[in-house]
């Protein structure tokens, strides 16, 4: 894969923290040259913003920042225990016009690449699938990478989990929907964080999870319900079995 060299000043020493997660985010600019620059540093330059990679809409790849070092893309963040993620995580960012600018759906080519680039870092660092997350995951304040982005697609190549509800998944859904508390801890298991409130979470999971909700019943939008807890459930039973046995 040909990757360009687009280098970053905004990055900072790693130290000795191992690479755990893999962030996927997108640009939320209007063009590629204005996203570019804003990583770089040479705009916006108060935004402190950068990534490892960012990719284009016709999937060409940029290198910005050495994976050695930290890239501040994830910056205020948490998940399974972990915040500031940015010390243990790669930053990739897409180019897409985001919600502020007419989010719209990630052309085939540039997926492919990510895909491609993903694979490649996931192999290298032997990362886990359920580390590799949207930026809207482990910060629920954000919205990225967003409800038509192919979760689903890069899971078929153990780039993250997917649903694959079964019984047991929905006997739990039911069990625990009455009550707040214990459906909070339920995604606080899965890995979000436990001081963000409820309905955040449920939307960022629903990004991520449940698209069709933003499309076909709004009215669900961060709201517990058996379709999400199921979901869920047979997320983290997946998580379970893919733990890595403890020496």
């Amino acid at each position: 894969m040909f990757i360009s060299n687009e280098p970053s000043s905004n990055f900072s020493p790693r130290g000795n923290n191992k690479i755990k997660y893999l962030i996927l985010h997108y640009t939320n600019t209007q063009t590629i040259s204005e996203a570019l620059q804003i990583l770089q540093g040479r705009r916006e330059a108060e935004l402190e913003l950068s990534a490892h990679y960012l990719i284009d809409e016709r999937g060409n790849v940029m290198w910005l920042v050495d994976e050695g070092m930290q890239s501040w893309h994830a910056k205020k963040s948490y998940w399974d225990g972990d915040d500031d993620l940015d010390k243990f995580s790669i930053g990739v960012s897409l180019q897409n016009p985001g919600h502020k600018y007419g989010y719209k759906e990630f052309p085939d080519d540039q997926i492919r690449s990510l895909i491609k680039l993903c694979k490649n870092i996931a192999d290298r660092n032997r990362l886990l699938p359920y580390y590799i997350l949207g930026d809207a995951d482990v910060n629920p304040e954000n919205s990225g990478p967003g409800e038509l982005f192919p979760w689903d697609r890069l899971a078929k190549e153990d780039l993250g989990l997917w649903y694959d509800v079964k019984d047991p998944d929905i006997i739990r859904a039911y069990e625990n929907i009455q009550y707040e508390d214990k459906v909070k801890d339920l995604f606080v298991q899965y890995g979000f964080n436990p001081n963000v409130d409820l309905k955040q979470i449920i939307i960022a999971f629903q990004r991520h999870y449940e698209h069709e909700v933003f499309t076909k019943a709004p009215d669900q939008i961060g709201k517990a319900n058996i379709s999400n807890l199921s979901r869920l459930s047979s997320l983290l039973r997946q998580k379970d079995e893919r733990k890595p046995l403890s020496i």
